[in-house]
């Protein structure tokens, strides 16, 4: 079941999509979304001004248009970030990001499913991996996988796998943190 934030995170990338879908603009908006989004992540300057209580919502609206101008945004981006001021949800905009990719995805019949191992997967453990990852995720609709893995030798043995906002932890070094909680209960 998801919480409040995450149906509204849901709501919001939602309309944004059909809203893009039906302007013809889903592709454009998922790529200027993506870099409003990595800004959000490296400035905390912009995510400052975006936030700040005694800013106003026409001061912000101004500068945001001004900029997204700038940038050559769509009119679809810059109509969504005024509406997202208007209901004071600045502070949604990566989650709405992450969604948005999310719903993009599903409808290009794409996957995007990040993956921690504890060493190099070779070409041929990865589309093991894939076949696997596609039959857990009842994903046979897919036509792509984009699957970014990333080694990491803390995890011991096993994987850990995220899928959308689903983490799955099939590592040994999961399994054994799951069996010292429950001797400490």
């Amino acid at each position: 079941m998801k919480d409040e934030s995450e149906l509204l995170h849901d709501r919001y990338a939602r309309a944004l999509y059909l809203n893009a879908e039906e302007r013809g603009v889903a592709d454009k908006v998922l790529g200027e979304l993506e870099a409003l989004s990595a800004e959000w992540l490296a400035d905390r300057a912009f995510v400052t001004f975006l936030t700040h209580p005694l800013i106003t919502p026409d001061e912000k609206k101004s500068v945001i248009e001004k900029l997204l101008k700038a940038k050559r945004c769509c009119g679809t981006m810059i109509d969504f970030l005024k509406v997202l001021i208007d209901n004071g949800r600045e502070d949604l905009l990566h989650a709405v990001f992450l969604r948005y990719r999310d719903i993009h995805e599903e409808s290009m019949r794409s996957l995007r499913i990040y993956v921690e191992a504890p060493v190099k997967v070779t070409r041929g453990e990865k589309a093991l991996l894939a076949r696997a990852l596609r039959a857990k995720f009842s994903a046979r609709k897919a036509e792509k996988i984009n699957m970014e893995i990333k080694e990491n030798p803390g995890l011991i043995g096993g994987l850990f796998v995220k899928y959308q906002d689903r983490i799955y932890d099939f590592s040994a070094k999961g399994h054994l943190d799951n069996l010292k909680k429950a001797i400490n209960r």
